[in-house]
């Protein structure tokens, strides 16, 4: 929740996340960050799934994130979005 990020929308797409993860049947940890250093990206969020790299979407709005949620997460497709994939 960088300056930045705060400013390019970051709150609403956090608030979906901490109403919408406790409603799934996923085990998952949400963390508010600081500074990732791609501001042209921001809101930013990261996605960690068990045994693969992180990656981090860019540009993420509260539809965006449900789409994270339903298709990346949960259905295991592509979503458009990707700016970084750690360890990669």
């Amino acid at each position: 929740m960088a300056t930045c990020s705060i400013a390019s929308g970051a709150k609403p797409v956090l608030n979906f996340f901490n109403k919408e993860m406790p409603g799934q049947p996923l085990e998952f940890i949400i963390k508010s960050t600081g500074c990732s250093g791609l501001c042209h990206s921001e809101p930013t969020v990261e996605v960690a799934l068990p045994g693969q790299s992180p990656i981090m979407f860019g540009k993420v709005d509260v539809k965006k994130a449900a789409e994270i949620v339903n298709d990346f997460i949960k259905g295991g497709r592509q979503v458009e979005g990707v700016v970084a994939v750690s360890g990669a």
